[in-house]
């Protein structure tokens, strides 16, 4: 798939939770996930960026870090049950286990996304996508609207992303036209400057599929998630929100965990999420070349409902057809 194009449906629909291939279709899966029991304890002090080794430690934005990593971040644990005499007498070479810990505010803020992905069956919103490398020193700008369908045990979770406007650096904002649209079965992307339509085909005829689903998916949406899926691949973090902040609402990182790095094309994620609402007003991530990219949500309705015709675009009259069927 087109870096344009994974870079767009990653960082709106879930800021890309797990890194995609070049043809957007592979993925971690939770069975590359070590099964670990997860504890959360008030017991802990909360974790912050400068927390010291035992701690999580995640590097602040001033923190040097060699290009292209991000400092590591260790997750503490908690300590186990002393070994009884019968335990020490039949395994005294046994590995001992431990339970990362983590800070109850930060697992309190993911419960309230995954509870609002239970609430919300459809969402619409117009959103504002910046993408910005240090590196080059370039700097652009989309504009759209997105709407999202959910799901149910037969139907698969649909979407549709408009951008209408493109403007590069300092030049003017000018009218450009892509549309990325899934259906349940292809991720349509249609061209209007190119004039140009590919399909990639997500799930086999017949089949379902749920692309925003974390690990069973490269496009995971930033809420709906369940917990215990985010704390396999993630070490989540809050801190009090500052007047720089978005109004009303709560901050929360997400680092990804040792285990899981290197499926990640990013090395932080950060989500502001509203109190009202519980869905994320703006979202930054870092990627692994430096690269940030910020999306900001506004007028989001959760409770209009959406025509199936969106998610059923024909082919627009000119456009030349490419199809990438699954192999």
């Amino acid at each position: 798939m087109k870096n344009s194009l994974t870079a767009v449906l990653s960082v709106i629909l879930s800021m890309s939770f797990i890194a995609c291939g070049d043809d957007g279709r592979t993925v971690a899966t939770d069975k590359a996930v070590a099964k670990k029991d997860v504890k959360v304890t008030t017991a802990a002090a909360k974790p912050t960026d400068e927390a010291k080794a035992g701690d999580v430690k995640t590097p602040t934005d001033s923190a040097k870090t060699p290009a292209g990593t991000e400092a590591d971040v260790k997750i503490p644990t908690a300590p186990e049950a002393p070994a009884t005499n019968d335990t020490a007498a039949t395994s005294p070479t046994a590995p001992t286990t431990t339970k990362p810990v983590f800070d109850p505010a930060a697992v309190a803020i993911l419960d309230r996304l995954e509870a609002a992905g239970e609430k919300y069956t459809t969402l619409q919103s117009n959103v504002v996508m910046n993408a910005r490398s240090p590196l080059t020193g370039d700097d652009t700008t989309r504009t759209g609207s997105v709407a999202y369908q959910k799901g149910d045990t037969k139907n698969p979770s649909k979407f549709r992303i408009t951008f209408q406007t493109l403007q590069q650096d300092d030049d003017p904002k000018m009218k450009e036209k892509i549309d990325y649209i899934f259906d349940g079965e292809f991720l349509t992307e249609d061209n209007y400057k190119l004039k140009t339509r590919t399909q990639y085909q997500l799930a086999a005829k017949g089949k379902k599929v749920e692309p925003l689903k974390i690990g069973q998916g490269p496009f995971p949406m930033p809420f709906g998630q369940k917990k215990t899926d985010m704390l396999k691949f993630f070490i989540p973090i809050t801190r009090k929100t500052t007047s720089k902040d978005p109004k009303n609402t709560d901050y929360i990182k997400l680092i990804p965990n040792a285990k899981n790095k290197e499926a990640m094309n990013f090395i932080r994620l950060e989500m502001w999420i509203d109190k009202k609402t519980n869905l994320p007003v703006k979202i930054v991530t870092k990627s692994k070349n430096r690269d940030i990219r910020t999306v900001t949500f506004a007028k989001t309705k959760t409770t209009a409902k959406i025509d199936p015709k969106l998610f059923d675009v024909k082919k627009p009259s000119g456009f030349k057809l490419h199809i990438e069927k699954l192999k």
